[in-house]
Parts: structure tokens; C-alpha cells; sequence
């Protein structure tokens, strides 16, 4: 390290900045990489053969086996700061972090191409949610205008942050949206793994950091990656946690410390408001109560100091010359105000559209994303008790919080952010009277994530501990040299009053209290982000004693081993774990028409014939230069929405539609438009349309009635969506105004003429 303070200052920023964005900009290229050669494999599909499923094991294995590699090398890093080597952080922290970021990042890209190579569709394939998911993206792919993704003229409600920037990824590929979806997402998750992995790997320290991002990523790959734009919001959840704490309670001298965590919380809440609201709003809860409960603790202690005239405190905590200032007390206030009006700042880029042309519309009453119930919703979550690697993970974890919570921050941070989101939980719960609810459910992925890195810093810990245990009774006095104990180590060593003697000895005290070994902590040059300034002094350095360095090896050999066995054992269970997703990508038909287990395609084969007879029918009607997204489409076709730029009459879902397009009074006028008495009649009601009237139709033809497979929201009932067939007379387009054609089982009708007096 350099002699030069402000010289160290600035080049362990540099190397901070450098890592994260190495780490970012890495992980990127590489999954894209990693991706671009998939695409020129011919693989069988994954349902088909084991062919897949092997060379994703093996390369899974060799991922993780590399992460371990690079945790070794940070390791021996530390070790030599430890022993007095002048190390800088280009060394200690940049090289080991930003390898271990970008494999972790080639960990989730393995776990999720290679089940998937041979399928251009992701995850569910077209079906259910990722139905509007993919239209989302299909529609700003086709403008980067923010948009609904289904109705004309309307900004969009659901956050479009992720759909914003996987349609410039597409513009950017010059591919069609539905087709970017897999390798957008597929991405996203790998590059903020490599992220989380580099910020975990600066706030902690590198080795450590690295296990940390690697079971993030292998917990969101798990149990997020099917909803993409959620698992990675929910990957720096627990990050935002330790961040916000160090903000709003930080160590050292308050007056230069916890600023730089602050704007970094401040940001990445404000990013993940236009991404995810859900998993936004429980940190923002966290750090709110955090401010509060801070703010009023240190005012108490001011009134103590005051009353007494006098500071007893922890300094470590409460630093003498500012306890007793009003700036100290309300300084977690003012952070919290920071943060809160910084990340709203920042989240109003994605929510200003339709916050403002929200004024003086009116907005459905139902069919909102809240009016959902599931099973997992109306129970305490309670992941520490599941039966198997996960639950047991968790059960460590919580045991880690218990015991460590008075001494250390990251756990104090945590426990911040699992109260939260119990407290959402329980909200959510309740707030079932009020007709709603507050989607507690989905906390499961947060929160066990949370607990499954606490698991990881308690084994880290507990490893510790019980080499400790183990040579419980040996200490070196100050004056003993290594070379001089190792000479006598051939047998363990204990203590018996102030000697040092040999086990076995007729005057050793073998049942002793233990004795700590001298430097048990040892300080670390750290960057400006590091909450952890102190760090364990391993035992297996050259200065311990033989029999100690013997034991600690040993003792880190057999947990270091089987975590990387359950680790390996976790990350092949992936695709197993994902199967029914995996197998839906390959049996839905994608927008070309085909399906990836060459089984016959279905109906969505036919629509790139009902496109072209759309767009044909239209550049007849308005000219050559008339886009799909001119074109509005009455179908609950939901693929043909997806994999086009139509728009829609009628959004996909009630849960997902946006609240100005009036779902239900949308469901009514369909409903009266059936009824109607003649194709003049359908007409005129069309004409009198309060919304963009449909210029095209896509029915599925059963007899002489054309039907639609209509919704409509049935909270508090699960399911809480209940469909229904509603038919409508094809004499009622019995009409030159209409164009009727026949593909396959669908009928596609386009309007020719402009008003009802033309028929």
C-alpha cells in the first residue's frame, strides 16, 4: 500500500469502481458471448434426451470449481496482508473480484442457456404471464416511446425499466422482441449476479464476497429466473439492506462516513422502481423504520448526556465530539430524506408518463395486480423448515442472526430487512379486509435469499468456531517463537497455569476454559465501501503454531469441501428444479411457427399467415406505409399479441391490464357488440366506440359462431380469474366493409371501409 493517505484514498476508489464496473461490463460480454456459440449448436431439446442436461452438469461443475478457485485466490491475498505484505487493492481485491464476479456470472448463463439452447423461447414459454411479458417487450421493441403494452394512446402502469432497455437490446441485435426475451433475460440476471457478486465482494471482503454473489445467483436462477426483471431486483435486495444500515447508522466519524452508501442506496432503489415496484417498496419500508428508530435512539441517548452532564456510550458507535449535537441526532433523518426523494426522482423517468396522464381520467375498480390470494399468501413463511439444502442453509442462517446480532452489521442488516418483509407479510395478510392484498407471496424469494446468505455467513463463522473449539486449549506466549513451538508440536499443546507444556503431561489441564489465540481479529486497508474493517487472522498462516495450522487446514477442508459438493449439487438441480418452465419453451409454438421438440406446431403456427393478411388488408385500406402498431386487434389470441405489434382492444389479463383502460367497461362493450342485430348495427357501435375502435378481428371459428375466450377478475376466489366463451353471429360481418378470411381453425376479419353509412 502506499505511504500516501489521500494517495490510498483515491486509488482504493478507483479500484472499487473499476471492479464493480469490470465486474458488470465482464459478466455482460461473457453471457453474451456464451450465448452467440449456442446459437450455432444444433442440440436435441431438453425434454427429448439427457444430452443437454449432461453437458449443463458439466459445465455448471466446472463453473463453480473455477468460483472456488478465485475464492482461494482472494484468500491467499488476505493472508498475505495478514502477514505484513504491502498488497494494493489492484491485487487484494480487483483481480480475485472481478474473476469471481464474471464466472458467476457464466454460472447463471450455463444454468439457463444450455437447458434452453435448443428453443428460441424462454423459461413458461408463450404461456400464462409470460404471455404479457413478452408483448411488453414486443411493444418497446417496436418504439422506445414509453407505452402500454397493450392499449392504444395510454402511457404504461407496469414499470417499464427492463422492457425499456431489452427492446434497445433488441433494436440493437435487429431482432424481433419475442425473440430477444430468452437471450435479454438470460443476460440481465447473469450481468446483476456479476454486480451483486463485485459490490458483496467490496463491502466484505473478496473470498467472502464471492460466496456471497455465487449463492445469490444460484438462489435467483432457482427461484426467480422465470420472472427475470423480479430475480434481479430481488438479487440486491439483501445488498440494499447493508447499504441503507451503513447509511443511516454508520461506523466511524459520522461526518465522512455513510454518504457514499447512501447515494448508492439511493440509486439502486430508484433503478429498481422502474424495474419492480413490489421489491422496491419493502426496502424503502426497511430504510424508512431504519431512519425513524435510529433518529429516536440517539436522541435518547442526548437527553441521557444532557441530563448527566456527561458521555457514557459506546464510541465505537456514538463518537464523543458529536453525540450531544442536534446534526448527530437528526442526521439518519435527513439520509432518509436523501434517499427517499433521490430514488423518487430517479423512479419518476418510468412513472411520469402515467402519473400524468392519470390526472382526471378514471381508472378501473378491479382486475388489479393486488387482487391475487394464492395458497403461499395466506401462510408465515418459514424457509429455515423446509427438508433440504435450502431449509438447512436458512436454519444456519437464522441460528447466525441470533448469535451475532450484537456484533455484527451485515447481520443487523439483514434482520432489518427479514423484519420488513415479515411485516409485509403480515400486512398483506390483513389487508384482505380492505379487499385486497399487498402481494405477500412474493416475499418468498427475498427473504429466503436473505436467510441463504446469512447461512453462508454463519458457516464462514462456524468454521471458525470450530477450529477454535478444536485447539481450545493451546496458546503461544508473546515471548515463544514459531520455530520454537513447531519443534515441540509434534504433539497437540495445551496450557497448565503459565506454561506452555505438551498434551499428555501429567500437570496439563486438558478440560481448561479456552484460550483465545493472540490477534484473533487483525484490521485490513479497506475501500471506502468496506463495512467489515476488521477481519478473522486465519489460522493457517505461517505465524501459528504447527498443530494449529494442521488442525484449521483440516478443519477447512472438510467444510470447504462438502459446501462446494452441496453447491455443485444445488446448481445441477436447476434444471430439474426449472423442468416444467424448461419443457413449456420447448412444446409452445414461437413466433416463426415452429416448436422446439419438432412435435407439429399449434394454432400459433398460423400467425405469421394472419400477419401478413392483417398488414395486406391494411396497406389496402390506409397505404403503403401503415405500421402494425396503427393497427388496433379485438383476439384473446395472447401469442399473436406477443410475437406482434398490434395493438390490443382488450389487454391479455385483468390483473396485468392498465388500470385508464377501463378493463371491465372494455369487457362490457365487447359483450354488447355481440348482441349486436346486424352488421350496420355492429358498425354504429363501433363508430361510437370511447376507445380506438378494433380494425381487425382474430376469432377461433366454431360452427357459424365466431368465439373469444374472455376474463374477468373473481377476487377473493382462487383462481382468482374466472374465463368464459363469448360468441359472436358471423352473419354479423356478412358486409362489404369486411374483409372475412379462413386460416385454419382461425377467422380473420379486417375493416375496409371508414363508417357504418358505407355499408
Amino acid at each position: 500500500m502506499t505511504s500516501n493517505p489521500q494517495g490510498a484514498t483515491r486509488s482504493n476508489i478507483v479500484a472499487s469502481v473499476t471492479l464493480v464496473l469490470g465486474g458488470l461490463i465482464g459478466g455482460t460480454l461473457l453471457s453474451g458471448l456464451m450465448l452467440y456459440i449456442l446459437t450455432l449448436t444444433h442440440f436435441p431439446a431438453f425434454g427429448n434426451s439427457n444430452f443437454i442436461r449432461s453437458l449443463t452438469t458439466f459445465a455448471q461443475v466446472v463453473f463453480v470449481l473455477l468460483t472456488v478457485a478465485s475464492m482461494l485466490w482472494a484468500q491467499q491475498g488476505r493472508l498475505a496482508l495478514q502477514r505484513g505484505e504491502k498488497l494494493s487493492y489492484w491485487r487484494t481485491h480487483f483481480g480475485p473480484g472481478i474473476v469471481g464476479s464474471v464466472l458467476v456470472s457464466g454460472l447463471v448463463t450455463v444454468s439457463l442457456a444450455l437447458p434452453l439452447a435448443a428453443t428460441k423461447l424462454y423459461l413458461h414459454g408463450i404461456t400464462g404471464d409470460q404471455a404479457f411479458r413478452a408483448q411488453y417487450l414486443t411493444r418497446l421493441t417496436d418504439t422506445a416511446l414509453l407505452q402500454d403494452m397493450a392499449y392504444a394512446d395510454l402511457p404504461p402502469f407496469y414499470p417499464a425499466g427492463w422492457f425499456w432497455l431489452g427492446g434497445r437490446f433488441a433494436n440493437m441485435l435487429g431482432l424481433a422482441g419475442w425473440e430477444a426475451f430468452k437471450p435479454w433475460s438470460i443476460i440481465s440476471m447473469a450481468a446483476v449476479a456479476a454486480f451483486v457478486t463485485a459490490c458483496w465482494a467490496l463491502i466484505t471482503r473478496p473470498d467472502k464476497g464471492i460466496a456471497l454473489g455465487t449463492v445469490t445467483a444460484l438462489f435467483a436462477t432457482t427461484y426467480g429466473s422465470p420472472e427475470p426483471y423480479a430475480g434481479i431486483v430481488a438479487m440486491v435486495m439483501p445488498l440494499v439492506f447493508v447499504l441503507a444500515w451503513q447509511a443511516l447508522n454508520p461506523i466511524g466519524e459520522l461526518r465522512h462516513q455513510g454518504w457514499g452508501a447512501t447515494i448508492l442506496t439511493m440509486v439502486v432503489l430508484g433503478l429498481s422502481a422502474t424495474t419492480y415496484t413490489l421489491f422496491t417498496a419493502i426496502p424503502a419500508v426497511a430504510v424508512v423504520l431504519t431512519g425513524i428508530g435510529v433518529t429516536i435512539y440517539r436522541a435518547v441517548q442526548r437527553g441521557k448526556a444532557r441530563a448527566r452532564k456527561s458521555v457514557e456510550y459506546d464510541s465505537n458507535i456514538f463518537p464523543q465530539a458529536q453525540v450531544l449535537t442536534r446534526r448527530y441526532m437528526l442526521q439518519p433523518l435527513l439520509r432518509t430524506l436523501v434517499i427517499g426523494v433521490g430514488s423518487l426522482l430517479i423512479a419518476f423517468i418510468a412513472w411520469a408518463p402515467y402519473l400524468l396522464g392519470s390526472i382526471g381520467r378514471p381508472r378501473s375498480g378491479s382486475g388489479l395486480a393486488s387482487h391475487y390470494l394464492p395458497a403461499d399468501g395466506a401462510t408465515f413463511l418459514l424457509p429455515m423448515f423446509k427438508t433440504d439444502a435450502t431449509g438447512l442453509l436458512c436454519l444456519i442462517g437464522l441460528i447466525w442472526l441470533i448469535v451475532t446480532l450484537r456484533r455484527s452489521r451485515i447481520a443487523q442488516a439483514f434482520l432489518i430487512g427479514i423484519v420488513s418483509m415479515y411485516l409485509w407479510t403480515l400486512a398483506s395478510m390483513s389487508a384482505v379486509v380492505l379487499g385486497s392484498t399487498l402481494l405477500g407471496f412474493r416475499v418468498a424469494l427475498p427473504l429466503t435469499l436473505t436467510f441463504a446468505l446469512a447461512g453462508i455467513c454463519g458457516i464462514i463463522d462456524g468454521t471458525h468456531r470450530i477450529i477454535t473449539l478444536l485447539i481450545r486449549n493451546v496458546v503461544v506466549k508473546p515471548s515463544t517463537t514459531t520455530k520454537q513451538v513447531n519443534a515441540l508440536a509434534e504433539k497437540p499443546l495445551v496450557v497448565s497455569g503459565d506454561e506452555t507444556v505438551l498434551s499428555g503431561a501429567d500437570d496439563a489441564d486438558a478440560t481448561g476454559p479456552m484460550v483465545q489465540i493472540e490477534d484473533d481479529f487483525t484490521t485490513l486497508p479497506r475501500p471506502f465501501t468496506c463495512l467489515e474493517p476488521r477481519t478473522r487472522r486465519s489460522y493457517t498462516g505461517k505465524e501459528q503454531p504447527l498443530h494449529v495450522r494442521r488442525t484449521a487446514r483440516t478443519t477447512v477442508s472438510v467444510v470447504g469441501t462438502i459446501a462446494v459438493l452441496i453447491g455443485i449439487g444445488f446448481a445441477q438441480d436447476i434444471p430439474m428444479s426449472l423442468s416444467d418452465e424448461i419443457q413449456m419453451a420447448y412444446i409452445d409454438t414461437d413466433g416463426d411457427g415452429q416448436r422446439a421438440d419438432r412435435f407439429p406446431a399449434g394454432i400459433p403456427s398460423y400467425y405469421p399467415q394472419v400477419h401478413d393478411i392483417i398488414m395486406k388488408d391494411a396497406v389496402e385500406r390506409y397505404g403503403s406505409d401503415v405500421k402494425e402498431s396503427e393497427i388496433v386487434v379485438l383476439t384473446t389470441e395472447e401469442p399473436l399479441l406477443a410475437y406482434y405489434p398490434f395493438r390490443a382492444f382488450q389487454a391479455i389479463s385483468p390483473h396485468y391490464a392498465n388500470p385508464l383502460g377501463l378493463y371491465n367497461e372494455r369487457n362490457v362493450l365487447i359483450e354488447k357488440w355481440a348482441l349486436s342485430t346486424s352488421p350496420e348495427d355492429l358498425l354504429r357501435q363501433l363508430d361510437a366506440s370511447p376507445f380506438a375502435a378494433p380494425t381487425a378481428f382474430v376469432f377461433r371459428r366454431e360452427g357459424d359462431n365466431l368465439s373469444l375466450l374472455m376474463s374477468e377478475d373473481v377476487y377473493p376466489n382462487q383462481p382468482n380469474v374466472h374465463d368464459y366463451q363469448l360468441s359472436f353471429s358471423a352473419a354479423l360481418f356478412d358486409s362489404k366493409c369486411f374483409a372475412v378470411h379462413e386460416v385454419g381453425p382461425l377467422t380473420v376479419i379486417t375493416r375496409l371501409c371508414d363508417s357504418a353509412s358505407e355499408a
